[in-house]
């Protein structure tokens, strides 16, 4: 089936008042809502789709675009908090739940906080804001003589997610950690901020990550 929290290019298969029927690759059918049917679309025709669970777990396909899909962060505004946890705003009918087990502090309404969206026990989608469970320090691999997963000079794509005493720290293609230093920033950035960035050293003591804003930039 179309994994819950990825985009898929499905092809129609059914067009019913209720929507569009998508084939979900195992046999079993999708419905995307037919407020959001492109116009014209016929079956057999494809279409990109993000797929998530309903307001009843049930999974469906929208063609809205949400602000992070599964393993990846992004920038959010509470939309709500009850005594469960948090709900946020990523861009879909269905606000994101960040429990309070998820939350590096506790979160409160119409503040933003950056959030990592996950899956729960049951498979379910939810957010959190406990990066360091998600995000890795370095680039060590498990496996001895495993060829580097990035290198000096590598553009790359950050993530912005806060000031430290000698920078800004950024999520490295939803990845890795990384440190933008003062003395590579020359303009204006923001937590929350999504830039390309470069490589600018991979640190041999200890494979943590040094970043650049300009491709020219040189190891110190």
């Amino acid at each position: 089936m179309a994994h819950i929290g990825l985009f898929h290019t499905l092809t129609v298969i059914e067009i019913q008042e209720r929507g569009l029927y998508l084939d979900d690759q195992e046999g079993g059918k999708l419905l995307l809502p037919r407020r959001q049917m492109p116009e014209g679309v016929a079956v057999g025709d494809e279409i990109k789709v993000f797929v998530y669970l309903d307001s009843e777990d049930r999974p469906i396909a929208t063609t809205l675009r949400p602000k992070a899909a599964l393993h990846q962060a992004a920038l959010m505004d509470v939309a709500d908090v009850t005594k469960v946890g948090a709900f946020m705003k990523w861009g879909l009918p269905k606000d994101l739940f960040v429990p309070f087990g998820e939350q590096e502090n506790r979160m409160e309404p119409g503040k933003a906080y950056v959030v990592y969206v996950t899956t729960d026990n049951t498979g379910r989608l939810i957010g959190s804001s406990k990066l360091n469970r998600h995000i890795k320090d370095d680039l060590k691999s498990s496996w001895p003589g495993a060829e580097a997963p990035l290198s000096q000079g590598d553009k790359v794509k950050l993530l912005i997610t806060g000031r430290t005493d000698i920078g800004y720290k950024a999520v490295v293609n939803d990845t890795w950690w990384g440190v933008l230093h003062e003395s590579q920033i020359h303009k204006a950035i923001r937590p929350g901020q999504r830039m390309d960035g470069y490589v600018r050293r991979i640190r041999e003591e200890d494979q943590r990550i040094d970043l650049s804003l300009e491709p020219s930039a040189e190891p110190t």
